[in-house]
Protein backbone atom coordinates (compact mmCIF):
# COMPACT_ATOMS: atom_id res chain seq x y z
CA UNK A 1 0.00 0.00 0.00
CA UNK A 2 1.31 3.34 -0.89
CA UNK A 3 1.00 6.47 1.72
CA UNK A 4 -2.17 8.59 1.06
CA UNK A 5 -4.35 8.88 -0.94
CA UNK A 6 -2.50 10.81 -4.30
CA UNK A 7 -2.77 9.16 -7.19
CA UNK A 8 -5.03 5.97 -6.03
CA UNK A 9 -5.01 3.63 -7.10
CA UNK A 10 -2.22 3.86 -9.46
CA UNK A 11 0.10 4.35 -6.57
CA UNK A 12 -0.73 0.79 -4.78
CA UNK A 13 0.00 -0.74 -8.65
CA UNK A 14 3.12 1.15 -7.96
CA UNK A 15 4.78 -0.02 -4.92
CA UNK A 16 3.56 -3.75 -5.66
CA UNK A 17 6.20 -3.34 -8.91
CA UNK A 18 8.50 -2.02 -6.86
CA UNK A 19 7.98 -4.68 -4.39
CA UNK A 20 8.05 -7.66 -6.97
CA UNK A 21 11.23 -6.22 -8.71
CA UNK A 22 12.78 -6.65 -5.71
CA UNK A 23 11.37 -9.53 -3.44
CA UNK A 24 10.08 -11.41 -6.58
CA UNK A 25 7.11 -13.22 -5.80
CA UNK A 26 7.99 -14.14 -2.19
CA UNK A 27 8.33 -17.71 -2.09
CA UNK A 28 10.69 -17.91 1.02
CA UNK A 29 13.09 -19.33 -1.68
CA UNK A 30 16.82 -17.73 -1.01
CA UNK A 31 18.41 -15.27 -3.65
CA UNK A 32 20.71 -12.51 -4.42
CA UNK A 33 20.27 -10.11 -6.88
CA UNK A 34 22.10 -6.60 -7.50
CA UNK A 35 19.51 -3.20 -8.09
CA UNK A 36 21.47 -0.10 -8.89
CA UNK A 37 24.55 -0.30 -7.16
CA UNK A 38 22.78 -2.26 -3.86
CA UNK A 39 22.19 -5.89 -3.35
CA UNK A 40 18.80 -7.44 -2.09
CA UNK A 41 19.04 -10.77 -0.16
CA UNK A 42 16.10 -12.71 0.27
CA UNK A 43 15.19 -16.23 2.00
CA UNK A 44 18.47 -16.27 4.13
CA UNK A 45 18.94 -15.24 7.96
CA UNK A 46 20.74 -11.96 8.59
CA UNK A 47 23.39 -13.84 10.53
CA UNK A 48 24.36 -15.89 7.95
CA UNK A 49 24.09 -13.04 5.12
CA UNK A 50 26.57 -10.65 7.57
CA UNK A 51 28.87 -13.76 8.28
CA UNK A 52 29.45 -14.36 4.05
CA UNK A 53 29.86 -10.97 3.43
CA UNK A 54 32.08 -10.69 6.06
CA UNK A 55 30.86 -7.87 8.23
CA UNK A 56 31.31 -8.82 11.79
CA UNK A 57 28.83 -8.38 14.88
CA UNK A 58 28.45 -4.55 16.17
CA UNK A 59 28.70 -5.77 19.54
CA UNK A 60 29.04 -9.07 21.30
CA UNK A 61 28.35 -9.23 25.34
CA UNK A 62 25.86 -10.47 27.97
CA UNK A 63 24.41 -6.62 28.07
CA UNK A 64 22.14 -4.50 25.72
CA UNK A 65 23.34 -1.84 23.79
CA UNK A 66 22.76 1.36 21.22
CA UNK A 67 25.12 2.65 18.69
CA UNK A 68 25.66 5.78 17.53
CA UNK A 69 27.81 7.64 15.48
CA UNK A 70 28.75 11.58 15.53
CA UNK A 71 31.49 13.86 14.56
CA UNK A 72 33.55 10.42 13.75
CA UNK A 73 32.72 9.53 17.07
CA UNK A 74 31.26 5.56 18.10
CA UNK A 75 28.98 5.76 21.06
CA UNK A 76 27.59 2.33 22.53
CA UNK A 77 25.41 2.72 24.94
CA UNK A 78 25.58 -0.57 27.30
CA UNK A 79 23.42 -1.73 29.81
CA UNK A 80 22.95 -4.37 32.32
CA UNK A 81 24.71 -5.88 35.40
CA UNK A 82 27.54 -7.78 35.72
CA UNK A 83 31.39 -7.99 34.49
CA UNK A 84 32.07 -9.16 31.03
CA UNK A 85 34.88 -8.91 27.70
CA UNK A 86 32.88 -6.89 25.22
CA UNK A 87 33.83 -6.66 21.90
CA UNK A 88 33.21 -3.51 19.76
CA UNK A 89 33.29 -3.08 15.98
CA UNK A 90 35.67 -0.35 16.32
CA UNK A 91 39.17 0.18 14.54
CA UNK A 92 41.98 1.94 16.34
CA UNK A 93 40.11 4.44 19.10
CA UNK A 94 40.55 3.12 22.38
CA UNK A 95 38.13 3.02 24.75
CA UNK A 96 36.66 5.46 27.10
CA UNK A 97 33.72 5.07 30.44
CA UNK A 98 31.61 7.85 30.63
CA UNK A 99 29.68 7.44 33.83
CA UNK A 100 25.42 8.69 32.10
CA UNK A 101 24.66 9.75 35.94
CA UNK A 102 27.60 12.02 36.86
CA UNK A 103 28.89 13.08 33.00
CA UNK A 104 32.72 11.97 34.47
CA UNK A 105 34.83 9.76 32.68
CA UNK A 106 38.46 7.65 32.05
CA UNK A 107 40.17 6.03 30.14
CA UNK A 108 39.91 1.90 29.97
CA UNK A 109 42.30 0.50 32.23
CA UNK A 110 43.28 -2.45 29.61
CA UNK A 111 41.75 -3.25 26.10
CA UNK A 112 43.10 -5.24 23.28
CA UNK A 113 42.19 -5.93 19.45
CA UNK A 114 40.51 -9.34 17.68
CA UNK A 115 42.02 -10.73 15.06
CA UNK A 116 39.65 -8.97 13.04
CA UNK A 117 40.79 -5.50 14.11
CA UNK A 118 37.55 -4.96 16.78
CA UNK A 119 38.39 -3.44 19.85
CA UNK A 120 37.70 -5.81 23.03
CA UNK A 121 37.49 -4.23 26.69
CA UNK A 122 35.95 -5.23 29.91
CA UNK A 123 32.69 -3.86 30.84
CA UNK A 124 31.79 -3.94 34.86
CA UNK A 125 28.42 -2.51 35.66
CA UNK A 126 25.97 -2.54 38.92
CA UNK A 127 22.60 -3.43 39.31
CA UNK A 128 20.39 -1.84 36.86
CA UNK A 129 23.61 -0.10 36.04
CA UNK A 130 24.64 1.41 32.44
CA UNK A 131 27.89 3.25 30.55
CA UNK A 132 28.82 5.28 27.53
CA UNK A 133 31.62 3.09 25.83
CA UNK A 134 32.93 6.34 23.64
CA UNK A 135 35.54 5.76 20.70
CA UNK A 136 37.22 9.28 19.81
CA UNK A 137 40.86 8.85 20.53
CA UNK A 138 43.86 6.75 18.34
CA UNK A 139 44.98 4.12 19.94
CA UNK A 140 48.63 4.18 19.83
CA UNK A 141 50.29 0.70 19.36
CA UNK A 142 52.08 1.26 22.73
CA UNK A 143 48.82 1.33 24.57
CA UNK A 144 46.97 -1.51 23.40
CA UNK A 145 47.78 -3.37 26.12
CA UNK A 146 46.58 -6.88 27.36
CA UNK A 147 43.70 -7.24 29.47
CA UNK A 148 44.21 -7.02 32.89
CA UNK A 149 44.33 -9.33 35.56
CA UNK A 150 41.68 -9.31 37.91
CA UNK A 151 42.61 -7.82 41.56
CA UNK A 152 41.70 -9.67 44.67
CA UNK A 153 38.84 -8.08 46.36
CA UNK A 154 39.94 -6.08 49.50
CA UNK A 155 37.34 -6.46 52.10
CA UNK A 156 36.17 -3.41 53.00
CA UNK A 157 35.53 -0.89 56.20
CA UNK A 158 31.62 -1.62 57.64
CA UNK A 159 30.70 1.10 59.62
CA UNK A 160 28.92 -1.03 62.50
CA UNK A 161 27.21 0.26 65.47
CA UNK A 162 25.10 2.83 66.41
CA UNK A 163 23.98 6.00 64.90
CA UNK A 164 22.25 9.24 65.64
CA UNK A 165 19.73 10.14 63.29
CA UNK A 166 17.43 13.28 63.75
CA UNK A 167 14.28 13.28 61.84
CA UNK A 168 12.66 16.49 60.29
CA UNK A 169 10.27 18.02 62.70
CA UNK A 170 6.26 17.92 62.51
CA UNK A 171 6.22 15.12 60.90
CA UNK A 172 5.34 12.88 63.97
CA UNK A 173 9.01 11.47 64.86
CA UNK A 174 10.76 12.23 67.68
CA UNK A 175 13.43 14.99 67.52
CA UNK A 176 16.58 12.41 67.84
CA UNK A 177 16.51 9.01 68.21
CA UNK A 178 20.06 6.12 68.26
CA UNK A 179 19.65 3.37 66.08
CA UNK A 180 21.41 0.79 67.62
CA UNK A 181 21.74 -0.62 64.13
CA UNK A 182 20.27 0.29 60.47
CA UNK A 183 16.64 -0.97 60.32
CA UNK A 184 13.87 0.16 58.59
CA UNK A 185 11.72 2.91 59.75
CA UNK A 186 8.88 0.93 59.11
CA UNK A 187 9.35 -1.84 61.01
CA UNK A 188 10.54 0.77 64.49
CA UNK A 189 8.40 0.40 67.55
CA UNK A 190 7.56 4.09 67.33
CA UNK A 191 4.61 4.80 65.37
CA UNK A 192 6.07 8.48 64.57
CA UNK A 193 8.68 6.45 62.75
CA UNK A 194 7.24 3.95 61.49
CA UNK A 195 4.76 6.36 59.81
CA UNK A 196 7.27 8.80 58.80
CA UNK A 197 7.76 10.39 55.59
CA UNK A 198 10.12 13.46 54.75
CA UNK A 199 14.24 13.62 55.81
CA UNK A 200 16.67 12.18 58.94
CA UNK A 201 20.10 13.11 58.80
CA UNK A 202 21.40 9.96 59.85
CA UNK A 203 25.16 10.92 61.81
CA UNK A 204 28.14 8.98 62.87
CA UNK A 205 32.05 9.27 63.49
CA UNK A 206 34.91 7.21 61.83
CA UNK A 207 38.25 6.87 62.98
CA UNK A 208 40.68 6.42 59.54
CA UNK A 209 44.03 5.90 59.67
CA UNK A 210 46.47 8.30 57.93
CA UNK A 211 47.37 5.16 55.22
CA UNK A 212 43.55 5.06 54.46
CA UNK A 213 43.57 8.54 53.86
CA UNK A 214 46.15 8.41 51.59
CA UNK A 215 44.68 6.29 49.40
CA UNK A 216 43.75 7.61 45.85
CA UNK A 217 39.78 6.91 46.47
CA UNK A 218 37.94 6.18 49.58
CA UNK A 219 34.38 4.27 48.50
CA UNK A 220 31.48 4.78 50.84
CA UNK A 221 28.97 2.61 49.95
CA UNK A 222 25.41 3.06 51.69
CA UNK A 223 24.03 -0.42 50.21
CA UNK A 224 20.04 -0.09 50.78
CA UNK A 225 18.42 3.36 50.56
CA UNK A 226 15.17 4.38 50.71
CA UNK A 227 14.89 6.69 48.88
CA UNK A 228 17.20 9.31 48.42
CA UNK A 229 19.97 10.58 50.00
CA UNK A 230 22.75 13.55 50.43
CA UNK A 231 26.32 12.60 51.64
CA UNK A 232 28.63 15.07 53.85
CA UNK A 233 31.85 14.70 55.63
CA UNK A 234 33.04 16.99 58.01
CA UNK A 235 30.51 19.34 56.67
CA UNK A 236 31.55 19.00 52.97
CA UNK A 237 29.09 17.97 50.87
CA UNK A 238 29.63 15.32 48.45
CA UNK A 239 26.89 15.28 46.22
CA UNK A 240 23.03 13.13 45.88
CA UNK A 241 23.01 9.43 45.39
CA UNK A 242 19.68 8.16 44.09
CA UNK A 243 20.35 4.72 42.62
CA UNK A 244 22.43 1.65 42.38
CA UNK A 245 25.21 0.94 43.24
CA UNK A 246 24.85 3.91 46.23
CA UNK A 247 28.52 5.19 46.36
CA UNK A 248 30.20 8.61 47.10
CA UNK A 249 33.98 8.92 46.93
CA UNK A 250 35.09 10.40 50.36
CA UNK A 251 38.69 11.61 49.05
CA UNK A 252 39.73 15.01 49.18
CA UNK A 253 37.01 15.49 52.62
CA UNK A 254 38.75 12.75 54.88
CA UNK A 255 41.59 13.24 57.07
CA UNK A 256 43.35 10.81 59.64
CA UNK A 257 41.54 10.71 62.63
CA UNK A 258 38.13 11.13 63.80
CA UNK A 259 35.44 12.40 60.90
CA UNK A 260 32.13 13.10 60.86
CA UNK A 261 29.79 11.46 58.76
CA UNK A 262 26.10 12.65 57.85
CA UNK A 263 23.69 11.16 55.09
CA UNK A 264 20.30 12.81 54.48
CA UNK A 265 18.16 10.27 53.41
CA UNK A 266 14.14 11.19 52.41
CA UNK A 267 11.73 8.81 51.45
CA UNK A 268 8.29 9.21 49.27
CA UNK A 269 4.94 10.19 50.96
CA UNK A 270 3.42 6.68 51.17
CA UNK A 271 3.96 5.79 54.63
CA UNK A 272 2.95 9.31 56.26
CA UNK A 273 -0.87 9.07 54.13
CA UNK A 274 -1.13 5.03 55.82
CA UNK A 275 -0.39 6.58 59.08
CA UNK A 276 -2.61 9.46 58.78
CA UNK A 277 -5.78 7.12 57.19
CA UNK A 278 -5.86 5.87 61.04
CA UNK A 279 -5.75 9.24 62.73
CA UNK A 280 -8.67 11.29 63.29
CA UNK A 281 -8.33 14.07 60.75
CA UNK A 282 -8.01 16.43 63.48
CA UNK A 283 -4.52 14.96 64.10
CA UNK A 284 -3.97 14.13 60.85
CA UNK A 285 -0.03 15.87 59.54
CA UNK A 286 -1.23 15.46 56.03
CA UNK A 287 -4.21 16.70 53.81
CA UNK A 288 -5.34 15.51 50.80
CA UNK A 289 -8.66 15.19 48.38
CA UNK A 290 -7.61 11.97 47.38
CA UNK A 291 -9.08 8.81 50.25
CA UNK A 292 -10.47 5.98 50.14
CA UNK A 293 -13.21 4.40 51.91
CA UNK A 294 -12.65 0.93 52.69
CA UNK A 295 -14.93 -1.77 50.63
CA UNK A 296 -15.50 0.70 48.29
CA UNK A 297 -14.14 0.13 44.61
CA UNK A 298 -12.66 2.81 42.63
CA UNK A 299 -12.25 3.06 39.22
CA UNK A 300 -8.85 4.44 38.94
CA UNK A 301 -6.87 2.45 41.20
CA UNK A 302 -3.75 4.87 40.59
CA UNK A 303 -5.62 7.61 42.45
CA UNK A 304 -7.46 5.57 45.26
CA UNK A 305 -5.20 6.91 48.06
CA UNK A 306 -4.57 4.96 51.20
CA UNK A 307 -5.67 2.38 54.23
CA UNK A 308 -4.64 1.91 57.61
CA UNK A 309 -4.80 -1.31 56.31
CA UNK A 310 -1.71 -0.90 53.47
CA UNK A 311 1.47 -2.22 53.81
CA UNK A 312 4.35 0.23 54.38
CA UNK A 313 6.97 1.01 51.98
CA UNK A 314 11.00 0.50 52.95
CA UNK A 315 12.21 3.12 54.02
CA UNK A 316 15.31 4.66 55.81
CA UNK A 317 18.99 3.75 55.27
CA UNK A 318 19.11 -0.09 55.88
CA UNK A 319 22.87 -0.02 54.96
CA UNK A 320 25.32 -1.62 55.07
CA UNK A 321 27.53 1.13 54.89
CA UNK A 322 30.59 0.56 53.58
CA UNK A 323 34.27 2.25 53.04
CA UNK A 324 36.54 0.82 50.16
CA UNK A 325 39.82 2.00 50.44
CA UNK A 326 41.24 1.69 46.36
CA UNK A 327 43.30 2.55 44.01
CA UNK A 328 41.06 3.85 41.61
CA UNK A 329 37.39 5.75 42.25
CA UNK A 330 35.34 3.44 40.82
CA UNK A 331 32.43 5.87 41.66
CA UNK A 332 33.88 8.13 38.03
Amino acid sequence: KAFGLKDYPASDAKVRQLASQLWGDGDGRPFRKTVGRGVVIGGVAMDEVLKKEGIAPDFEGPFQYTHRRAAGTDIYFVAGEGTAECTFRVRGLEPEFWNPVTGRFHRAESYRKTADGRMVTTVSLPKYGSVFVVFRKRALPAQRRPLAEPKQPVTPLELTGPWNVRFAPGWGAPESETFATLTPWNENALDGIKYFSGTATYRKTVTLTAAQVRKPALILSLGEVKHIASVRLNGKSLGIVWTTPWTVNLAGAAKAGENVLEIDVTNVWVNRLIGDAGLPEAKRFTKTHVRREPGVQYPRPNLRGYLATDPLVRSGLMGPVTIEFADRDTTF
